[in-house]
């Protein structure tokens, strides 16, 4: 064969081939429209610590320590953070 057949070919079986995922395209979702359940908002909350609080962290330990930064003042069933502090060969993570 010569490489126009070759070519000819593979263009022919490209065209062949069903688009990809065809079908209805589903309608658009944005954040607002998810709401999540009463499980994954207790799963979520985690303790608060109090504010102005200074946390200590043992550096010379080799283990991580994790500190809850304060809620908000605006209500109980706040998202609060996780701060992790570790220490690793080359100084302190802190996530």
């Amino acid at each position: 064969m010569t490489r126009t057949h070759l070519v000819f070919l593979a263009l022919a079986a490209l065209a062949a081939t069903p688009g990809c995922g065809g079908g209805a395209t589903p309608p658009a979702q944005n954040a607002a429209d998810e709401k999540p359940t009463e499980a994954e908002i207790t799963q979520a909350q985690k303790p608060c610590s109090a504010a102005d609080e200074t946390h200590t962290a043992d550096l010379s330990s080799g283990k991580s320590t994790d500190h809850f930064a304060p809620c908000a003042q605006g209500g109980a069933k706040d998202y609060s953070a996780l701060v992790r502090i570790e220490p690793v060969d080359d100084g302190v993570h802190i996530i």
